[in-house]
């Protein structure tokens, strides 16, 4: 394989490590509005379910963070990695 072509599918990595990034921001998104609705819907109840669904959709959008920011840094070292070859 030629640097270029090596380069071309680096770069093509990073592409689409750019779009995982904008789905993990849409999925926080998504979870705080599930979350939200969630709890305005569920204000007047008793029940224990509507809070342990709020747990996790609290959770789901930590871990969609976290993925975010991995998927940051991995295109930082691919782009990097780009640079020294």
């Amino acid at each position: 394989m030629s640097i270029s072509d090596a380069k071309a599918q680096l770069q093509q990595a990073v592409e689409h490590g750019e779009e995982a990034s904008r789905v993990a921001r849409e999925l926080m998104s998504k979870a705080e509005e599930a979350a939200g609705t969630t709890a305005s819907a569920a204000q007047d109840s008793s029940h224990d379910k509507p809070g342990e669904a709020i747990g996790l959709y609290q959770q789901a959008r930590e871990k969609a963070e976290e993925a975010m920011q991995s998927l940051t840094a991995a295109n930082a070292a691919v782009q990097e990695y780009i640079g020294t070859i």
